[in-house]
């Protein structure tokens, strides 16, 4: 099992449940592992009071999405095996495998 980490800034004033909680609900969407097991309640959606930093977070989201669907694409078994806030910043740790040959779709014909 290999191991991948994503980054995302917390900017002052944010509701950091409902921002977790919205991380969540994008994992357990892309099918990520374990997500479900996150310990914040599934959030619809997040605000932040200032726009330019509802912005941000709102282009992290997107970006994280892309990231994480890319590797999903790409990697078998990926599933969440941690998240930890520290100050300012939330870590995810994924875990997943590397794909075979034989993991892979057969190309379209």
């Amino acid at each position: 099992m290999k191991l991948f980490s994503h980054m995302v800034t917390i900017p002052p004033l944010t509701d950091v449940q409902e921002m977790l909680g919205s991380y969540k609900a994008l994992f357990i969407t892309i099918g990520i592992g374990k997500a479900e097991e996150m310990a914040f309640p599934v959030a619809g959606g997040f605000t932040h009071p200032i726009p330019e930093e509802n912005q941000r977070l709102t282009n992290d989201f997107f970006n994280t999405s892309r990231v994480l669907q890319q590797l999903v694409r790409d990697k078998v078994n990926v599933h969440l095996s941690g998240t930890r806030v520290q100050g300012v910043t939330v870590t995810f740790m994924f875990g997943y495998n590397e794909a075979t040959d034989h993991d892979q779709a057969p190309a379209p014909s």
